[in-house]
């Protein structure tokens, strides 16, 4: 990683950049839709970040454990990069396909809404579920989470 890329600085929305597993991730102190949250994440790092992608479950320990420390109010929710948007039903990280996946099976998510609220094709992580997914309206405000995969 070169030098430039610590020094740059990304925002006052960027509250701290935390490395783990080869990876970066930026808390984002402010509450956005999901579309200008992921807007906001590809901005940082010239263009290499994007809304987090989560792999597996101990990354996602990570990334609740993360929010839950970085958070400044009760919010339990956080956007993350999983969405339907384009394909109902078919949930990408971006252009990735989904390999691994914490849905929220109390609340039997996805639920699309259940018919109470159109378009739930945007994905967050509730820390009320142990960090559980559910899909949500992509114009709520949530915080996000950026992430930048580390160059050797």
């Amino acid at each position: 990683m070169s030098k430039a890329f610590l020094e740059k600085d990304y925002s006052v929305d960027c509250q701290s950049w935390q490395k783990y597993e080869g990876h970066q991730y930026c808390f984002i102190n402010s509450k956005e839709t999901w579309a200008d949250a992921d807007q906001k994440c590809r901005s940082y790092s010239w263009g290499t970040s994007h809304l987090v992608y989560i792999e597996n479950m101990e990354e996602n320990n990570f990334i609740e454990q993360f929010f839950e420390n970085m958070r400044q109010d009760d919010e339990p929710d956080v956007w993350i990069g999983l969405d339907d948007r384009f394909d109902e039903g078919n949930f990408k990280w971006g252009d990735k396909a989904t390999t691994f996946t914490n849905w929220s099976e109390e609340h039997k998510e996805p639920n699309g809404g259940q018919g109470i609220i159109p378009d739930e094709d945007c994905v967050g992580m509730s820390t009320n579920f142990d960090g559980e997914w559910i899909d949500f309206e992509c114009m709520k405000k949530l915080y996000s989470i950026c992430e930048v995969e580390l160059q050797n």
